[in-house]
């Protein structure tokens, strides 16, 4: 990398982050370099990486994989001009801490994960460096991981991004950005929009993992009032927040979203499938505890939480 060359760096090797890394380093421009941020990893340098798109076809190809203990780390990242984190909810604030010394004082920082609550701590963070500045994104593109470094796409969707605080993203940047991902939206309003993914990840999300279903399950009548009321709680807290959701609308989207993504397991399901921690406090969580702020009662949704917290609880004891 020469000096003049920005980077985007992309924190967390899951599905989606593969994916981001995939769409981002297959733009061709001399400027910008795109870069893996992994925990772990033998070396920094090329990794063999498969792809396979949403029509069928495998790409194999190289990437470049750096490591957050190499001990030049600061060196790595040192053009590093966005940094898209794509790890999970829980993660997300000591992934931060583990980097943000490491990173350029102009850097700007993208949240792109389910669930919310970890863009205020994240804003906190962020506070002290004045160069550095902060969006928050959502995205419905859908992808599984097969292995460490074999994912396959399963969906595409709309990935809205929003600036939060400080310095905007770059304009060459964003412009890649927006070559590289389809149906990429900037909205003036992005908790608007995070909001309305996480209903429809507080009405999928758990009731998936307690059945163990794919998603398409949830169209049948046994769940509808399950669904309804958690949506209908759901943009009764939002309101308390000061963000309108239209719950007819709402109730739409959801049913949408079952029927289109009928042959995929949600995320949350895939956790406890496999016995890893659940994002749940900043789904269904999140919901309970702004509730609580606002002293109203989400008795389906803090269910929701007890279920899924109960099931972690037996699967670890």
């Amino acid at each position: 990398m020469t000096k003049s060359t920005s980077t985007i760096t992309i924190l967390g090797a899951g599905a989606i982050g593969q994916l981001l890394y995939r769409q981002c380093s297959s733009q061709i421009n001399a400027a910008i370099d795109v870069q893996l941020l992994v925990k772990q990893h033998s070396t920094s340098t090329q990794t063999a990486l498969v792809f396979d798109d949403i029509e069928g076809h495998r790409h194999q190809y190289n990437g470049h994989v750096i490591s957050l203990s190499d001990n030049d780390l600061s060196a790595r990242l040192a053009s590093t001009q966005l940094l898209i984190v794509c790890v999970k909810a829980y993660q997300v604030n000591n992934a931060l801490n583990n980097v943000i010394n490491a990173l350029p004082g102009d850097c700007h920082v993208l949240l792109l994960h389910n669930g919310m609550g970890p863009h205020l701590t994240v804003a906190n963070i962020l506070a002290p460096f004045t160069g550095m500045g902060l969006s928050i994104g959502t995205t419905s593109q859908a992808a599984l991981k097969h292995s460490q470094w074999h994912i396959e796409q399963t969906g595409n969707g709309l990935t809205t991004i929003g600036h939060i605080q400080g310095t905007p993203i770059a304009p060459q940047l964003m412009q890649l950005l927006n070559d590289a991902i389809p149906a990429l939206a900037l909205s003036d309003n992005i908790l608007n929009a995070l909001w309305k993914k996480l209903v429809i990840n507080c009405a999928i999300n758990p009731l998936t993992a307690i059945e163990q279903c794919r998603n398409g399950q949830l169209s049948e009548k046994q769940y509808q009032t399950r669904i309804n009321a958690i949506i209908e709680e759901c943009v009764t807290v939002a309101k308390a927040d000061d963000v309108v959701i239209n719950l007819t609308e709402m109730q739409s989207i959801v049913a949408k979203v079952i029927a289109s993504t009928a042959n995929n397991y949600s995320s949350m399901r895939q956790d406890i499938h496999f016995q890893r921690p659940t994002e749940i406090q900043q789904i269904n969580g999140y919901v309970v505890s702004r509730a609580a702020k606002h002293q109203l009662n989400v008795p389906v949704n803090q269910k929701m939480v007890n279920k899924i917290i109960m099931i972690e609880t037996l699967q670890h004891s």
